[in-house]
């Protein structure tokens, strides 16, 4: 297994304002399709970036959404942030949570020391 090494990470980062949400999927689609990720996949994961997004502007005093994709031999990990008030908490909608089991294989949603932050993951099928 090869070390991944911050070069191997792809980041976006928007304004936190719903307008910009289509910019994580296109960037998930993007670097999805250079890694070999089939259709299905690549759809999934815009669908659970999309998700992770917008739970993040309902929510967080930051400015800004800031997406890192990371593209490893076994799948990807998405990750979303966003800056909070320390004591903030978050709590993920019953709805979303049923479209994330559906289209990724793990997913958390944590307070941080400096914010909010969404992780989802998404393993390869077998070819």
């Amino acid at each position: 297994m090869a070390m991944q090494s911050d070069d191997d990470v792809v980041t976006l980062v928007v304004p936190a304002r719903s307008d910009f949400l289509q910019l994580s999927r296109l960037n998930v689609a993007g670097t999805l399709g250079n890694a070999g990720f089939s259709i299905d996949e690549i759809e999934d994961l815009k669908i659970g970036a999309e998700e992770l997004s917008a739970t993040l502007l309902t929510r967080g005093t930051g400015n800004r959404i800031e997406v890192s994709i990371r593209v490893d031999e076994d799948g990807a990990t998405v990750v979303a942030e966003r800056a909070a008030d320390a004591d903030e908490s978050i709590e993920l909608d019953e709805f979303v949570g049923t479209i994330l089991d559906a289209v990724v294989d793990s997913f958390d949603l944590a307070s941080t020391p400096t914010g909010l932050r969404f992780t989802m993951r998404k393993r390869l099928r077998d070819r």
